[in-house]
């Protein structure tokens, strides 16, 4: 496997990621995935970031900020997906490791995977 690159995912990965979470056992499609992209990145608060290898989306992970009345801020990993075959080669955790990077950028000390 060629190594491991996480980019913000774009518009044009859809249906790359709905693959993905087809294969986690979600029933979505590419179309529902490119409506909900653009409402999660309108939030001031969320990022989608994608891993591919080469020209293949392998990965997918979605990161929010949380502002809570009864603990401090922090960010919560929302939904995380990696290709079947994959999976155990570290690829969800360099995704990870980029949301872990996103809260810290964003004034969340903490990252939970709730």
């Amino acid at each position: 496997m060629e190594p491991t690159t996480i980019r913000p995912m774009a518009i044009a990965d859809a249906r790359a990621v709905a693959v993905l979470a087809q294969q986690a056992g979600y029933r979505t499609t590419g179309d529902e995935i490119a409506r909900r992209h653009a409402a999660v990145m309108s939030l001031p608060h969320s990022m989608l970031y994608v891993a591919h290898a080469a020209d293949d989306i392998i990965g997918w992970a979605h990161v929010h900020g949380i502002f809570d009345l009864l603990s401090d801020s922090y960010a919560a990993v929302l939904g995380l997906g990696v290709r079947a075959d994959l999976r155990g080669r570290g690829v969800g955790r360099a995704l990870i490791d980029e949301c872990r990077r996103w809260a810290h950028a964003n004034g969340f000390p903490d990252l939970r995977l709730p």
